[in-house]
């Protein structure tokens, strides 16, 4: 009985691999679903030969439709109605009638189980070698299910497979894992073995024990079906991971709804093996999403034993459509790999993985860009819009934002030279008060100053920790911000200092003090390097990659992005600013007075700066604290007391705690004083005098304006002989809205920049002259000013790019109006010199373009139906073009260490691979530049150089040994052919410096 069970094992693993595709037969293929004919002759001592397979079927997806037949009932079904005809064992003898149409059904397609060799032996040889195409698509794992435990070699020894049409082919070099490891010792098949060979045709020969070779000419009639049944290595899906900026695999880090979304599906194989793709499908609630496929190039990755999460290509990537997104609430998504089991992978449960992750609600960042113009000498200077375009960029890739509301201004700084951050925020503030009394603008809204570098490096400063007011410098990274490659510091430096502003505090590494306590090491953005809880940060635009070792956007450190204790943090902030959806701020028309003014909170003084009594529309106060700006009238009766808390300025090593404050109040002509108290202590005053001033525009005087420049040219008086002070603002919409241009003038006169500025057929000037408290204003005469066409910039594809068959394309635009604010929908459209119109809007992402070399180009249009256009010219190459790697790829691309003085060193681990979807193993040398730098492959030595081949890792030892503080930068230069890549190496050897972000102090 030992023997019969061992040959029921055996069987047990052709019933496993039994699934055929419809073949090429014209009545196969109609089939819908794999329906198997099983012939169990009338007296058998197999009697559960088609039990099992039938009991196999119920459990494939879709299930198999086993019809199970005995003796004299073969006659009545017709063969070619099935995908496939199984023979038990024991049939020969009762079949003998049969042969004749088993032969045509064989010769027309159809699938044959031989599970009885004797009946083999009755079939023409001829028959050996039908030209027909058919695959496997699934296979149950019928171990677990319990029914049956084939013995088989490990898959690890199939690795002689013999090439397609081979001749006579020695057994031995089959691989035990193509042989079952079982001899059956009943009767007839007491000498049968099961020895499989994998032909071009897909057919498996059963060939008698004892031979030492198969000649397939001569023994033709001894094969079993039209099967592949070697076994691929049994691949895994590892972990899902849903990826907004930042994510460990165990999807910890909140997500949101309305955020661009990715999702890396993580696999690894004992063997690595190319060309494998896999599908992910997603459902939120009743709604089912249909599948999607990679975004890798040609929609497949070599599945690795050991991928690294740092290479994008070593993980499936997809992007998930917005109609994924929106919604908020439980979002299941499950990945499949190799759906088709093209591999013959022999155990499916693990290829298959479903996570259910929550998105949450995603708030709207209102931001207001101000472009700061100064002049040094005869040089003017601003940033560009690529730097403005890169900062809003970062923001949106970065914050944990759903939508990012940004305007742009331009704002004159009057002062001669580079900008004194201190006076610029200031100034800002003045300008954040004008913008909410003129311009109806909610409170919630943060005033950015980016300064150009032009004329000097400005340390960037927040005002208020937390705040609304912000600056900081733009420019080219060099020197030991060479670890930044996108050709603008802006962003992430813009991103530091607005993150003030929303109450983040320093995370105090590289020499970033007065912070708060940080949750992980050296300031990195993870709390591991290894494991689930690895936090990897991902580029939403650009898909880079960040490693758990780059550090915290509110260090000092180099090698910057977010960490999940930044983002959760700022997203926390957005929550309590209510800033879920744009609404328009709760306006109401009257005076109010516009108080800026700086505290010191430990002595518990401070002053008034700036106050301005204006008439416009605002929101009325809601604040509350132990400080408050109260008005008393001429004898000292309380007309009104307006509690608030000054927002704390944290400086490196200040004990004073200083604030500052920027408020609006509503304002009591009766009032005679002002008073700034600390509780019931009266720390500073401001009296009103007795008339407000006067101003009178006397230029522009109306008619069209032309040129880039007009000077604006005013006269100021006051009764009382005080000291006037100027704020210049303009409209383009005959003053419905009024933006500040300059604030805080002493002169009386501007020159405007007219292309700064947006057009329209109604535009004036205001100019609002200060006494000190009470103020006087005057408008210009209306003048036309030329509407602007829209600044436009392609974010991807990128110059010359090519495309491979099932790689989507994304198409991603930015466009700015002076006039319209931000263009997105229609108001940009996508086309194709090749295929016509692709569709509208900022992000498009298309998968059908035509093979063929494209010149895409997008057109934005402002209401004003100005139109500007750029192009791109990409390659969509067909599947055969998909070229073997010719390149290395690289992880991590940069290298960052920040120690102490005389620091053990540190080691990254580098992993090379060949680019893409390849097998192909590359040469390459990597070279050190610096003495403090070395590098070591395996248990090698340390050295400057070093050789390998791809998939290789190698160890890259950064030592501060013997060097004195300051920042280090290096490369390494890893050649293959000739073809080279660079790692960039920088090192922080902690001290102070004096050029990085910071707040403000008083």
């Amino acid at each position: 009985m030992k023997r019969y069970h061992q040959f029921r094992l055996a069987m047990a693993l052709l019933v496993i691999l039994t699934l055929i595709l419809p073949s090429s037969h014209p009545i196969l293929a109609q089939q819908t679903e794999p329906r198997i004919l099983c012939y169990q002759p009338p007296e058998t001592n197999f009697p559960d030969d088609c039990q099992n397979l039938a009991a196999a079927g119920k459990l494939e997806d879709p299930p198999w439709s086993v019809v199970i037949v005995t003796g004299a009932e073969l006659s009545r079904w017709d063969l070619a109605d099935f995908v496939m005809f199984a023979i038990t064992r024991g049939s020969a003898s009762s079949l003998e009638g049969e042969i004749t149409r088993i032969r045509e059904y064989v010769s027309g397609g159809g699938n044959l189980l031989l599970l009885d060799p004797a009946f083999g032996e009755q079939l023409d040889p001829s028959l050996a070698a039908p030209r027909v195409n058919t695959r496997l698509n699934r296979a149950s794992e019928l171990t677990r299910a319990g029914l049956f435990t084939p013995i088989v070699g490990e898959p690890e020894a199939a690795k002689n497979l013999p090439p397609a049409g081979f001749g006579i082919v020695p057994i031995a070099t089959l691989g035990e894992a193509w042989i079952p490891q079982t001899r059956a010792g009943f009767g007839a098949l007491s000498s049968t073995t099961l020895a499989s060979a994998l032909l071009d045709d897909g057919r498996v020969i059963m060939a008698p024990t004892g031979l030492t070779s198969i000649d397939f000419a001569t023994t033709a009639a001894k094969w079993a079906c039209c099967l592949q049944i070697a076994f691929g290595p049994n691949m895994s899906v590892t972990a899902i991971e849903v990826t907004q900026a930042i994510q460990d695999l165990n999807n910890s880090v909140e997500l949101l709804a309305g955020k661009r979304t990715y999702v890396r599906v993580h696999v690894t194989s004992p063997q690595a093996r190319s060309g494998v793709t896999a599908t992910l499908s997603g459902r939120r609630g009743a709604t089912v999403f249909a599948s999607l496929t990679p975004i890798n190039p040609g929609g497949t990755i070599t599945v690795k034993p050991s991928p690294n999460r740092g290479l994008i290509n070593d993980s499936f990537l997809f992007e998930l459509p917005a109609s994924w997104t929106n919604g908020i609430g439980s979002l299941e998504l499950t990945a499949r790999l190799d759906p088709a089991n093209t591999v013959l992978d022999p155990v499916l449960s693990n290829n298959r993985r479903t996570v259910t992750v929550n998105l949450l609600r995603g708030p709207v960042m209102r931001l207001r860009i101000y472009n700061v113009r100064y002049t040094i000498g005869s040089s003017t200077y601003q940033a560009s819009n690529f730097h403005v375009n890169a900062l809003e960029s970062w923001l949106r890739r970065a914050y944990p934002i759903a939508q990012l509301n940004a305007t742009r201004r331009t704002y004159n700084y009057t002062p001669s030279g580079l900008p004194n951050v201190d006076s610029l925020n200031s100034r800002m503030a003045v300008a954040w008060l004008f913008d909410r009394i003129f311009g109806g603008m909610s409170s919630n809204t943060f005033f950015y100053g980016m300064v150009d570098d032009g004329g000097g490096f400005m340390r960037g400063k927040a005002l208020g920790i937390p705040g609304e007011i912000s600056s900081g410098p733009t420019g080219t990274p060099s020197g030991s911000w060479g670890w930044d490659t996108d050709g603008s510091y802006g962003d992430w430096y813009g991103g530091h200092e607005i993150a003030h502003s929303l109450g983040r505090s320093h995370a105090e590494f590289c020499g970033a003090g007065g912070g708060v306590a940080f949750p992980y090491p050296s300031g990195r953005i993870s709390p591991a390097l290894t494991g689930n809880t690895a936090i990897y940060g991902f580029d939403i635009t650009t898909r880079a990659i960040y490693p758990p070792d780059w550090r915290d956007v509110m260090t000092y450190c180099n090698n910057q992005w977010v960490s999940d204790f930044t983002y959760e943090g700022l997203r926390a902030r957005f929550a309590t600013l209510n800033s879920f959806a744009l609404t328009e701020a709760q306006l109401q028309q009257g005076t109010f007075a516009l108080v800026t003014g700086n505290a010191k909170l430990v002595p518990g003084t401070g002053q008034f700066d700036q106050i301005n009594v204006i008439e416009g529309s605002a929101e009325l106060p809601t604040g509350e604290g132990d400080w408050s700006i109260v008005l008393l009238s001429a004898s000292d009766q309380e007309l009104a007391s307006y509690p608030f808390t000054p927002a704390r300025v944290e400086d490196d090593d200040s004990p004073e705690e200083p604030a500052l404050f920027a408020e609006i109040i509503p304002w009591n002509p009766a009032t005679a004083r002002i008073e700034l108290r600390q509780g019931t202590t009266t720390v500073d005053t401001r009296n009103v005098s007795g008339n407000a001033p006067t101003v009178t525009i006397t230029e522009p005087t109306g008619g069209n304006l032309t040129g880039d420049s007009v000077t604006v040219r005013w006269t100021g008086e006051d009764l009382d002989g005080d000291e006037l002070s100027y704020t210049v603002l303009y409209s383009f919409d005959a003053g419905d809205t009024w933006r500040p241009v300059a604030t805080d003038l002493a002169a009386t006169e501007l020159t405007v920049n007219l292309t700064n500025l947006p057009g329209g057929e109604s535009s004036r000037f205001r100019v609002v002259a200060s006494d000190g408290v009470l103020t006087g204003q005057n408008d210009s005469a209306t003048f036309g000013l030329p509407n602007k066409a829209p600044q436009l910039t392609i974010v991807t594809p990128n110059e010359g790019a090519t495309y491979y068959p099932a790689q989507p394309v994304a198409l991603e635009a930015s466009a700015y109006d002076l006039e319209d604010g931000e263009l997105s929908g229609n108001a940009l459209a996508w086309s194709s010199d090749k295929d016509g119109e692709l569709g509208n809007g900022g992000l498009l992402t298309i998968d059908n373009l035509s093979t063929n070399t494209h010149v895409i180009t997008v057109t934005a249009t402002d209401t004003q139906s100005n139109t500007t256009s750029l192009t791109r010219t990409v390659t969509i190459a067909s599947a055969i073009d998909v070229p073997l790697a010719t390149e290395l790829e690289l992880a991590p691309g940069v290298i960052g260490v920040a120690t102490m003085l005389a620091g053990p060193a540190e080691t990254t681990v580098v992993s090379t691979r060949a680019l893409g979807d390849s097998d192909q193993a590359l040469d390459w040398a990597a070279q050190s530049s610096a003495s403090w730098v070395t590098l070591r492959k395996g248990e090698g030595a340390l050295a400057d150089r070093i050789t390998g081949s791809t998939p290789e890792d190698f160890e890259v030892v950064v030592d501060p040994t013997g060097l004195p503080i300051g920042s280090y930068n290096s490369t390494i230069l890893v050649t293959s052919g000739q073809l080279s890549r660079t790692i960039t190496v920088n090192m922080i050897i902690e001290g102070s410096r004096v050029y990085l972000p910071s707040v403000q102090s008083n």
